[in-house]
């Protein structure tokens, strides 16, 4: 009979302790449930300003955006003056943010800044011939309004962005403010003959010195743009983090990967300054004569924007399109000047000048990704495209007639794509 009792007293005593055991580790360690139906599991507490539940502050009150956890001194977490090994151990306070990434649904930035460059070509202006090549029979186009082709250009680019609120929606607000220019497209091209370069003033019976039976002509073309913008984003908080149980027995909390849309509205000031200057040179009994035809342009955009972007976001990466559209107002002007004669004595000297108002449009479109190397450093790389319309471009502006008169052009358009890279801070 004893023989029979104690195995079965063994028995009850190793449940009655284990039942303990767990009991005291409840009362210790505030444990929550992970899994797909871990949110319905957990109890609700309620929200802060922020979007952080109860249960899930930082500790010694760290409530704002961008504050996260307290830091060690060698970057590590702390605790009440305890190393935390990357992750939560049990019963450690939960953190607002991913322990992985450092970001989340309820851990929007503070501030944040994008610096980086922006590597842009840009499409050539419409094709009109400017100088021929006669050979006593026929004329042969050697210099066009396309010889001079601005390739490559590198553009600063910056971003600073603040939190300002959070809806009833449960929609995070920043305020952005970005700027990209301080840069421009410039190339020149000549032909050099034996006076026999001819001008299409030429060719309308209008021989100008200079520009005619020459023995040089260039053209010069530069542009030169700046883009300023002042955007509201949203950005509509994903699904909650998820706390995770790792096998070493530490919770983490990490962020859900997924799908993210952010939406941009705002205003948009948007320049694109040109010059263009047609050159030439010829030689009658021993006096050189010279020709000049200078252009000069300014188109200023402004007006409103509205963009999105789709993010797939797996924790540290994310990748996805972006895109933005607007219509605008062309404040735009042209002012030339053609002068032939002797070399700085021309006896012909025209100046033409106009200004419009011109509805405008650009849209932009590109790819990007990113990559968080720590929680507030951020790698980002991308390709874009962007169109704009209703534009007045210099080499457009050129009248080889017997009678130039004061007149605007403004269906010009310029399409822009490159590479863009850049780091972001945030804090």
């Amino acid at each position: 009979m004893k023989t029979a009792l104690t195995p079965l007293l063994m028995v009850i005593a190793g449940i009655v302790l284990c039942v303990g055991s767990q009991a005291v580790a409840r009362d210790v360690y505030q444990q929550q449930p992970t899994g797909p139906y871990a949110e319905q599991l957990m109890p609700a507490s309620p929200q802060y300003d922020n979007g952080v539940a109860d249960g899930d502050q930082p500790i010694d009150g760290m409530t704002d955006p961008g504050q996260g956890y307290p830091q060690a001194p060698d970057g590590g977490m702390m605790d009440d003056g305890f190393l935390i090994d990357n992750g939560l151990w049990d019963g450690a306070p939960v953190g607002p943010c991913c322990a992985n990434c450092g970001g989340g649904s309820g851990c929007p930035p503070d501030w944040y800044t994008e610096q980086g460059v922006r590597i842009l070509t840009r499409s050539r202006p419409r094709d009109q011939v400017i100088g021929s090549s006669y050979d006593g029979m026929n004329l042969t186009a050697v210099l066009t309004s396309r010889s001079a082709a601005p390739d490559v250009s590198a553009a600063y680019a910056t971003t600073i962005g603040h939190y300002f609120a959070r809806d009833r929606l449960n929609r995070d607000h920043f305020v952005e403010l970005t700027f990209w220019g301080v840069n421009g497209w410039k190339d020149k091209a000549e032909r050099r003959g034996d006076g026999d370069l001819y001008s299409e003033f030429a060719l309308q019976g209008f021989f100008l010195d200079g520009f005619d039976t020459a023995d040089l002509q260039s053209i010069y073309y530069a542009s030169y743009t700046n883009n300023f913008e002042l955007n509201g984003r949203i950005v509509p908080r994903g699904r909650q983090d998820r706390m995770v149980l790792h096998p070493n027995g530490k919770w983490r909390r990490e962020c859900q990967p997924g799908t993210y849309m952010s939406y941009i509205y705002g205003l948009r000031f948007f320049q694109d300054h040109e010059t263009f200057r047609f050159h030439g040179e010829s030689t009658t009994g021993g006096t050189t004569y010279t020709g000049d035809y200078d252009i000069v342009s300014h188109n200023n955009l402004l007006g409103l924007q509205f963009g999105a972007d789709m993010t797939f976001r797996k924790c540290r990466w994310t990748w996805g399109i972006r895109a933005k559209l607007g219509p605008y107002i062309n404040f735009s002007d042209q002012a030339s000047t053609i002068n032939s004669g002797v070399a700085l004595a021309p006896d012909y000297s025209r100046r033409l000048a106009a200004a419009k108002h011109e509805a405008s449009l650009i849209g932009e479109t590109g790819f990007f990704a990113s990559y968080k190397f720590q929680p507030n450093l951020v790698g980002r790389a991308g390709y874009d495209f962007m169109w704009v319309t209703g534009m007045t471009l210099a080499p457009e502006q050129l009248q080889f007639t017997t009678n130039p008169v004061n007149q605007i052009n403004t269906n010009g358009n310029i399409f822009y794509h490159g590479v863009s890279l850049s780091m972001e801070w945030l804090w």
